[in-house]
């Protein structure tokens, strides 16, 4: 059994600062002669697209395969703002199972995921494309992301717990070496909860991320990055706890 799916939406918007201007003038430190800035903000109205398209295969009613894709973009209405336009394409293909059982339920997704990022590099003060020297690097900001993910849940009575894993490379088009954001990141997360009493769940989790770029540098302590510097590298670590209390069959709440 199979089944095709094609949504599509619009609308009308209006963004007090298209290329987020600092609001006053400042002092441009990076400049040896220090000058002072006069940014320009400007303001526009833009129609933001979307659209999506999925063929799911193999459906029952726990489960299905799927290849997903959708689009989003943002356009603004006046040519001159047309360096704040951005739009973005992603295609994934991958797996669900929604599993109820007699104690619980078991959850399991897995998804490789291609997206393509466009967006201009555009000079905040003014919203004119950007350049280094000679090189025009408009296009730094644009990218190709892909990579595999993967998450599980299972409730048994009163206790749960699960997973989730996903891994991407970012990779940016070709630049200044020292603009290069293309980047490799993982991540890995553990869950579990608790059910006390009828109404109420506590839960625990954690998560790790590392993410490394590919060529950019790190800077030392003075701020300057050199050409033997290590590859820079950011690590996360986060963990917390909730505690979700049903107050009603549509009222609930949590801390």
């Amino acid at each position: 059994m199979s089944a095709v799916t094609i949504t599509m939406q619009t609308g009308y918007g209006s963004e007090s600062n298209v290329y987020p201007s600092p609001s006053a003038s400042y002092v441009d430190l990076a400049d040896p002669s220090t000058p002072t800035i006069n940014p320009v903000v400007q303001s526009g109205t833009y129609i933001p697209i979307g659209a999506t398209s999925e063929i799911r295969w193999g459906v029952r009613d726990e489960s299905h395969f799927k290849l997903h894709y959708d689009f989003a973009g943002k356009f603004y209405t006046d040519k001159a703002l047309k360096n704040g336009n951005e739009l973005s394409h992603r295609i994934y293909i991958g797996g669900m199972l929604d599993q109820d059982t007699s104690r619980g339920f078991r959850y399991w997704s897995s998804r490789f995921v291609i997206e393509r990022h466009e967006q201009d590099a555009y000079d905040r003060d003014t919203g004119e494309t950007q350049s280094a020297g000679a090189d025009d690097i408009t296009d730094r900001l644009n990218y190709t992301k892909l990579g595999p993910r993967i998450f599980y849940d299972r409730q048994v009575g009163q206790i749960g717990w699960g997973f989730k894993g996903s891994t991407y490379i970012r990779n940016f088009d070709d630049t200044l070496d020292y603009l290069d954001l293309t980047q490799e990141e993982y991540q890995a997360g553990v869950h579990f909860s608790y059910r006390p009493w009828r109404g109420t769940k506590i839960r625990l989790l954690g998560d790790a991320t590392k993410r490394t770029y590919a060529s950019r540098m790190a800077k030392n302590a003075n701020g300057v990055r050199f050409s033997n510097s290590n590859a820079l590298e950011y690590d996360y670590v986060m963990a917390g706890i909730s505690v979700n209390q049903r107050l009603s069959r549509t009222l609930s709440t949590a801390f």
